[in-house]
């Protein structure tokens, strides 16, 4: 048994100049090419998820603490080189508050913030630029308190509707700063699968066999198109300006052929050629968590020097030449939900910022607060020029 239904809603136009269509273009082929990089690293078998606006939002105020060589080697990784620092805080900015209220069926919550030590000066241009741009929320924590890194994950958890939870097990002595965005997406299909078509169907696994799963089935009216590599289906929510795209390899394709033919430019182009078509779709219901670590990915990608002690060069964030700042970390956890009645997601995307740890040793206390001996000496002979002994400092 299965339902019709067509698409029969338009969506909410987004008015985006040429550079803007350009920045986003570029965005995207970052997206991409993080996305193929992490896959070469998964086992084939594995589900995998990333969240390429998140990972790019948490860069993107990253970036603006970088100068020099790593400012240049975090715009290549990004994929913006030739732009101002002006136009990718304006494209990102862009991209961000263009995604937000677009549709009442779908909700949608773009979330950044910095947490840093208390005790670790941060340039005052260098929030503002963040506060401006990516609307982050800005807090010094006493990283040494035990409950800093409940702080910091419940932030987490409130802004993915607690679907992404403690991601920062502890805070290390030399971490001083981590940068963090948070995406959350909640949308109903705009025509939800009937429950009664769901039913247990053939899915292939590659060195298994008659393996099935908890499959949906519906007839629709869907954009779709075909590639010399895969078919794409169109699968909108609410009023179409969100939808899933589903790319299936064709027979004698497979997953990684079709993530190996992906750039930001094709996508534009065979995107723009999707038509409609009455389609009975069938697939299955899923759900998964991941958890990856990007710092190997976005060294691939030509961004390696940030992660680098003694190179990195984040001196807007903080300009000390000898306690340096540099990027120990990028972890990004992600969340999906499918069902018949739509897609629930959730990405974090955590940068962390560490110091040189022969500078970050925590202070050992001397406190000078019983009766002590001094010394006068020398420096080169260590000679003692005078000693003596303090029992009472009033006397």
């Amino acid at each position: 048994m299965s339902c019709k239904a067509g698409n029969d809603s338009t969506y909410k136009k987004i008015p985006l100049t040429a550079q803007e269509r350009q920045l986003i273009t570029h965005s995207n082929t970052f997206g991409l090419d993080l996305f193929r990089t992490v896959n070469v690293a998964e086992a084939d078998t594995s589900n995998l998820m990333i969240s390429p606006v998140s990972v790019a939002l948490a860069l993107g105020m990253t970036y603006n603490g970088a100068d020099g060589t790593t400012k240049t080697a975090m715009e290549q990784a990004l994929r913006m080189q030739g732009f101002t620092d002006s136009e990718i805080n304006k494209a990102y900015r862009k991209l961000m508050l263009s995604l937000l209220s677009l549709d009442p069926q779908v909700q949608l919550s773009i979330a950044n913030s910095i947490w840093y030590r208390n005790t670790f000066n941060v340039q005052q241009s260098f929030i503002d630029i963040n506060k401006m741009n990516y609307d982050a929320e800005i807090a010094a924590l006493d990283f040494k308190s035990p409950q800093s890194p409940g702080i910091i994950n419940k932030w987490i958890a409130g802004k993915t509707n607690d679907k992404i939870k403690n991601v920062i097990k502890s805070i290390d002595p030399q971490t001083v700063m981590f940068l963090v965005n948070a995406i959350y997406f909640n949308g109903k299909w705009k025509h939800p699968f009937d429950e009664k078509n769901t039913s247990l169907r053939p899915f292939i696994i590659p060195g298994e066999t008659n393996h099935k799963v908890m499959s949906m089935m519906m007839n629709a009216n869907f954009r779709h198109g075909a590639q010399p590599d895969f078919d794409a289906i169109e699968i909108p929510y609410g009023q179409g300006n969100y939808n899933m795209i589903i790319l299936l390899p064709n027979k004698d394709k497979t997953v990684n052929d079709v993530i190996a033919s992906l750039n930001g430019e094709n996508l534009d182009e065979w995107m723009n050629r999707m038509k409609e078509t009455d389609v009975q779709l069938t697939m299955p219901k899923f759900k998964f968590s991941f958890e990856k670590q990007l710092g190997n990915a976005l060294t691939g990608m030509g961004m390696g020097i940030a992660f680098d002690s003694d190179k990195a060069n984040f001196a807007k964030i903080n300009p000390d030449p000898i306690n340096k700042l540099f990027i120990s970390q990028v972890q990004h956890n992600t969340f999906v939900d499918v069902s018949e009645k739509g897609t629930e997601a959730a990405a974090v995307t955590t940068i962390r910022g560490d110091l040189q740890a022969i500078w970050v040793r925590e202070p050992y206390l001397f406190t000078v607060d019983r009766p002590f001996v001094f010394m006068i000496t020398e420096k080169e002979t260590h000679a003692v020029m005078f000693i003596g002994k303090v029992m009472n400092p009033h006397l």
